[in-house]
């Protein structure tokens, strides 16, 4: 539990002091591990960068720099805008328990 409450800590100093264009990553747990059950993270990073190396529009699923996620939310725009290539800016969420990560915001910026 102290673990948690400093994670926090240290994660609200952090954003007293970030800027726009750098990226914040938040870690949460699921369960505690001594008690018995398995411990599960949530890893939270925002403001990542990347470029979209693959994007498929029936399956939602996107290849940004290498790695492959689930988009759950394109914001304002459309499958038109996220072609392969573009530069974007994204937010994501990724569990410890090994399933596939999940764009949670996507933007771009001009």
């Amino acid at each position: 539990m102290k673990k948690i409450a400093l994670t926090y800590l240290f994660l609200f100093a952090g954003l007293m002091s970030i800027n726009i264009a750098s990226a914040v990553t938040a870690v949460t747990a699921d369960a505690i591990s001594g008690q018995g059950i398995n411990a599960s993270t949530t890893v939270a990073s925002f403001g990542l960068a990347g470029i979209i190396d693959d994007y498929d529009t029936r399956q939602n699923l996107i290849i940004i720099s290498g790695q492959r996620y689930k988009v759950s939310s394109k914001g304002n725009l459309s499958d038109d805008d996220l072609t392969v290539g573009k530069a974007i800016k994204y937010n994501i969420e990724q569990s410890s328990d090994g399933t596939i990560g999940r764009v949670t915001r996507i933007w771009i910026e001009e």
